[in-house]
């Protein structure tokens, strides 16, 4: 079951179809990005016909909820946040199954400054349409609303010191911290984040161990990197405290000129104080191989049974370069560049799931971008921008897809003999006169 659940993202994200093409463009023609324009807030008194026109509209119990629902739109765009929240929430009533209400009503409910509420609203994603883009823009607004809830959690427990101390800390879970990497070249210095988020995800297949994921702990790790931080007390520990996490594994790996590459790995046990190390060389191309190694050879030291030590290797070199780089550039707010690595992550190893799945993520943030007032309403204009002509660009992308490689016809040049005969078929006919 778990698996199924890993690779239900991958198959949706590398089949090639209207809904994924729809996105692309998307993002590509609006310009998903910090630095967007921001729109000109329009006068409600622009909408007057429009408005007096829904109005009518909304007793009928044919064209009431969409009436409810474009009059909700109109409020967003003029600034009558409060009023829009409660006409959307009205059209909720007669509909339920429309992601574009759910999205805007959770929209509203940010701009009032109900962020708990707006989150409520965003989750019913999994209940609506899957292919419409109002269901990823709720999905890339719960990853940015959990974010910044994260931090300033993180932030403000750090800042009153009431993280636990290592006897409140579960044994149970794990946090693996990015590894340190130094090499001789620079382009090799960030893949020690994607080692560890390989090895996070071999943890998270052993019984009786419970994850931190990895975003959660490189945020950890920024805070206590922070102002807030203590002086006193190794970040590790920090780190572990904040997470609840009573084990940390941390390490280092060294790259030399030759392609050769050493992995250290720690385990500490923030509650008994204990520490394990494991080391390991090999082949730069098979970093990968090393890892699972590594990880296995740890396990053996813990005394905890793997039950499928033979498991696939799904990331070479190149795919774990491409998506160490997505995880930096992710972490540094790039969010274009993150999702060009994560897809070139994807496209040297179709069956990296992790890449798939953060590739997925990172394309809804970057569908729902904003962190203030002004970005939200941008959102607005936007996706409404995309929604007036939604059908035709379906039906282009459709017919695109459909007509691939069915207009071939061979010329003369390629009109050989099967194997085994000398020489070339003769030229075809002239047509006959039908006069």
């Amino acid at each position: 079951m778990k698996a199924d659940k890993q690779v239900a993202p991958l198959l949706r994200l590398i089949s090639v179809n209207a809904r994924e093409w729809t996105l692309v463009l998307l993002l590509s023609v609006c310009g998903f990005s910090c630095t967007t324009a921001h729109p000109k807030r329009e006068a409600l008194s622009e909408y007057h016909w429009e408005v007096q026109t829904l109005r009518m509209e909304i007793g009928t119990s044919s064209t009431g909820a969409q009436a409810l629902r474009d009059l909700g739109v109109i409020y967003l765009r003029t600034g009558h946040f409060e009023e829009a929240q409660d006409v959307l929430s009205r059209a909720l009533v007669y509909e339920r199954l429309d992601p574009k209400i759910w999205f805007y009503r959770g929209l509203a409910q940010e701009l009032i400054d109900s962020t708990k509420a707006a989150l409520t609203t965003y989750e019913r994603y999994p209940y609506l349409s899957e292919s419409s883009v109002y269901s990823r823009a709720m999905q890339g607004r719960i990853a940015w609303l959990k974010d910044a809830r994260t931090r300033l959690e993180m932030a403000a427990s750090l800042a009153q010191d009431s993280i636990p101390s290592s006897e409140g800390l579960s044994p149970k879970i794990y946090a693996v911290l990015p590894l340190a990497c130094a090499s001789a070249g620079d382009e090799f210095s960030v893949l020690g984040t994607g080692l560890s988020e390989l090895l996070s995800r071999d943890l998270g297949q052993v019984r009786g161990v419970e994850i931190v994921e990895p975003r959660r702990v490189r945020m950890a790790l920024d805070v206590v990197s922070g102002p807030p931080g203590r002086a006193d007390v190794a970040p590790h520990v920090q780190v572990g405290r904040l997470l609840g996490a009573g084990k940390i594994i941390e390490g280092t790996c060294r790259i030399s000129r030759d392609g050769r590459i050493v992995v250290d790995l720690v385990h500490r046990d923030l509650i008994e104080e204990q520490v394990i190390s494991v080391s390991g060389e090999g082949r730069l191309e098979d970093v990968s191989s090393l890892e699972k190694d590594l990880f296995d050879r740890l396990l053996e030291q813990l005394g905890i049974f793997l039950p499928s030590p033979n498991r696939t290797i799904q990331a070479s070199l190149e795919a774990l370069m491409a998506y160490s780089q997505g995880l930096t550039h992710e972490e540094a707010g790039q969010l274009e560049r993150a999702a060009a690595f994560y897809r070139r992550a994807v496209a040297h190893a179709p069956r990296f799931v992790l890449a798939a799945i953060r590739q997925e993520v990172v394309e809804d943030k970057m569908l729902a971008q904003g962190t203030d007032r002004e970005e939200l309403l941008a959102l607005v204009y936007q996706l409404e921008s995309y929604d007036a002509t939604p059908y035709l660009l379906e039906a282009r992308l459709l017919n695109m897809a459909g007509s691939i490689g069915s207009g071939y016809v061979p010329g003369q040049d390629n009109r050989k003999l099967p194997p085994g005969n000398v020489g070339e078929l003769p030229a075809p006919p002239r047509p006959v006169d039908n006069q």
